[in-house]
């Protein structure tokens, strides 16, 4: 296959995540938290500041992880510096 239509299709395949995710949309608080992350605190700090139990704060993560497709707390502070703090 030609490098022209493999880049085509690797464009396509991003177009379709990102209107995916663009329908998976962060409530209010799943911003909130990210905003925490992205300062660099950690689940249960995040809990404390929020008044959760960590456990709350660790199952918004794992949504949050999913909806906007990264694992880690670095991957999610580099997102949200770049998607929440616009």
């Amino acid at each position: 296959m030609p490098l022209h239509d493999v880049v085509q299709l690797a464009l396509a395949a991003q177009r379709e995540r990102t209107s995916a995710s663009s329908d998976r949309r962060l409530s209010p608080r799943e911003e909130q938290i990210c905003e925490l992350v992205a300062d660099g605190l950690t689940n249960r700090e995040i809990a404390v500041r929020l008044h959760l139990i960590h456990h709350t704060v660790d199952n918004h993560m794992r949504r949050i992880f999913g909806k906007v497709g990264v694992s880690s707390h670095t991957s999610l502070a580099t997102w949200s510096v770049r998607q929440i703090r616009q």
